[in-house]
C-alpha cells in the first residue's frame, strides 16, 4: 500500500510542511521514499540515495533537512549541480 503525505506526522515530520505538501500536490510517496521514511533513514544519519531521474531524491533530502531544522537551531544548505535544477525546484 502507497504512504499518503500525511502519515508523515507519524515519523516526526510537522504538519506545516504536510500542508506545503500538499499544496505542491505532492499526496503520497514513492516506494524508495516510504522505504527511507518507515526506516527513519533521514533521521540524524548520512544517507546516499542512489534512484533515477525524478526517482523522489529531492523529496527524500528535503524531508531530512526538515528533521534537522526542527530538532536543533541548526542551518541548512541545498546545492544541486544544474542551474537548470535549481531553478526548477526553487
Amino acid at each position: 500500500m502507497v504512504m499518503k503525505i500525511e502519515e508523515l506526522s507519524d515519523y516526526g515530520i510537522p504538519e506545516y510542511f504536510i500542508k506545503k505538501f500538499k499544496e505542491e500536490k505532492i499526496l503520497e510517496l514513492f516506494p524508495p521514499q516510504e522505504e527511507v521514511v518507515k526506516k527513519k533513514l533521514f533521521k540524524d544519519k548520512n544517507l546516499v540515495i542512489s534512484l533515477p531521474t525524478a526517482g523522489g531524491k529531492t523529496f527524500i533530502a528535503a524531508l531530512a533537512i526538515i528533521n534537522k531544522l526542527s530538532s536543533s537551531r541548526s542551518k541548512a544548505i541545498y546545492t544541486v549541480p544544474l542551474v537548470a535544477l535549481a531553478n526548477e525546484k526553487y
